[in-house]
């Protein structure tokens, strides 16, 4: 189970057992008291035990309540069996661009068996379903897989969000494909009147109806634009702890451009000690990018940056 999940019920758990004793002296009833002292010291101790650090595998629960619910008891086939197919393909092509290089609209999904999420428990609480990757693999460092569910809950989320600073974020991250799919699982939640709630290890988002209503609605308004084949030079310069670059091209009409930086330039920046060579920062160099323009009713929302390749002059 979501460890965050499993932190909650031992919570929950403590604080019933709590209850219990400020209810009875060990004078009063000395069986129940020692009984209910001794469940709460273990609590305590498996609560201590559980530590901070997220398990490295890819784990979220998406709960569902509203109309396609029955308290806590049911929900419908069709919904659920539609809800968990798109946010399977979502995260399926997330997965994928990075190592592809952006995806085409439509067609098979490159290594989707590597990024396919598996329902391994129902929970209650409306109605929940946990999905877990099944990696037989032992890794002591989190998984690609668990990176691409906490970025898409994330994207998700910031869509949804009443200020544009928080949106704009979420813009970074968009590309058509995504986006089609986003566009069919806000569709699915808003059309079954389903609100939903996203807990992962260390997080957990909700998306009451007005947040669903407005994420629906900025989607659907959406178009994008892309180009791979962007040459630009200028002066770089590195923000390390986000991923992400500063160009300042030797076209000042082109402004600042800011952006993601690719796993391939990433890499071709590293040097032998595996730190990112300084040879890079603050000089000129060919920068190969990726863009992206997002427009809302054929006006230019926000543009989008990633570094594909980069080249010292």
């Amino acid at each position: 189970m979501v460890r965050r999940l499993e932190l909650e019920a031992l919570q929950a758990d403590l604080a019933a057992v709590e209850e219990l004793l400020s209810d009875r002296t060990e004078a009063d009833d000395p069986s129940g008291w020692v009984q209910y002292s001794r469940r709460k010291l273990e609590i305590e101790k498996e609560i201590e035990a559980f530590g901070t650090r997220p398990g490295p595998a890819a784990e979220v629960a998406l709960f569902f309540g509203g109309r396609p619910v029955f308290g806590s008891r049911a929900i419908s086939s069709d919904f659920s069996s539609q809800a968990l197919t798109a946010f399977q393909n979502l995260v399926s092509k997330r997965y994928a661009a990075p190592e592809q290089g952006g995806l085409a609209s439509r067609g098979r999904i490159p290594q989707k068996d590597r990024s396919t999420l598996m329902i391994s428990d129902i929970v209650r609480g409306s109605f929940g379903f946990v999905l877990s990757e099944m990696n037989q693999d032992q890794e002591l460092v989190d998984s690609r897989l668990k990176g691409t569910v906490d970025e898409i809950s994330a994207i998700l989320f910031r869509l949804c969000a009443e200020d544009e600073a928080t949106l704009d974020v979420a813009l970074d991250e968009l590309n058509s494909r995504i986006l089609a799919e986003i566009r069919l699982f806000f569709q699915i939640l808003s059309d079954g009147g389903a609100t939903l709630r996203i807990v992962e290890d260390d997080k957990e988002y909700l998306f009451p109806d007005e947040a669903l209503r407005r994420g629906r609605e900025r989607v659907e308004r959406m178009d994008i634009t892309e180009d791979e084949n962007v040459e630009i030079d200028g002066l770089f310069y590195l923000l390390p702890a986000s991923h992400r670059f500063e160009l300042l091209p030797g076209d000042k009409a082109l402004g600042v451009v800011r952006g993601a930086i690719g796993e391939v330039a990433y890499a071709r920046m590293i040097g032998i000690d595996g730190l990112i060579s300084r040879e890079y920062i603050g000089n000129t160099v060919h920068a190969h990018l990726g863009r992206r323009i997002i427009k809302e009713h054929g006006e230019i929302l926000h543009t989008a940056y990633t570094l594909i390749d980069i080249i010292r002059e």
